[in-house]
């Protein structure tokens, strides 16, 4: 899109990047929308409204993105679990791409005030936490750390600091090296015992799963060596 937009830039006698950037928003939108017309729902169609909402939110039509993300969130719940969409808001997430347009959503409903506690709620019906045998809570499996992260957030911007300092925590255990969550939890009180703590669980998890994915990856190897 950057390259593009010098790209016309220049054609244009030194037109802005801004004014170019909506041009190649708005052409890659009725592209979409003709596309979208021609197809058979199904997953190709998500395709096509992830792009549309990804066109809208370059706009800054925010409400129509959350829309376009829902509606493309919904066809994949819906392929996947083989159920009708209707309903589809609220269960949780059964594939990354379902929870990756569901985080784009929120995000996109987050812009306006009177959404907040919509994309809030929807959020912690898409990523419920559940509890390991010591009853402790844990993220759900699709949860990352843009999701653990955008949820804190709102759930800090809402006045629940408790419910925040939970989404923070679980955002350190997706990924030890995320600074903004160290820097949030700080600021939400939590001591350096509790942080250094959490960032240690972090990095154990992040190198058992390292471990079991180069062990998994070699294993493939080895029966790819062996003789007919």
């Amino acid at each position: 899109l950057d390259w593009g937009c010098t790209t016309h830039a220049r054609r244009s006698g030194g037109a802005s990047n801004e004014t170019i950037r909506g041009r190649i928003n708005k052409s890659a939108e009725q592209l979409a929308h003709l596309d979208l017309a021609q197809q058979r729902r199904g997953l190709s169609t998500a395709v096509t409204l992830e792009i549309l909402g990804d066109c809208a939110t370059s706009l800054g039509s925010h409400r129509q993105a959350a829309s376009l993300y829902r509606e493309g969130a919904e066809l994949i719940h819906g392929h996947y679990t083989r159920t009708s969409r209707r309903g589809t808001s609220q269960q949780a997430c059964t594939t990354s791409w379902e929870a990756a347009l569901r985080v784009k959503q929120a995000r996109s409903l987050s812009h306006g005030t009177g959404t907040l506690i919509e994309a809030t709620a929807m959020l912690e019906r898409c990523f419920p936490h559940s509890t390991n045998r010591q009853r402790q809570r844990q993220p759900h499996a699709l949860a990352s750390l843009e999701s653990c992260m955008l949820l804190g957030s709102l759930l800090q911007r809402t006045e629940r600091k408790a419910d925040a300092v939970v989404e923070f925590k679980f955002a350190l255990l997706k990924n030890p090296y995320a600074l903004e969550a160290i820097d949030q939890l700080a600021r939400l009180g939590c001591n350096e015992a509790a942080l250094l703590a959490l960032v240690d669980e972090g990095l154990r998890d992040l190198v058992k799963s390292r471990l079991s994915k180069s062990k998994k990856e070699v294993d493939g190897m080895d029966e790819d060596d062996e003789p007919l």
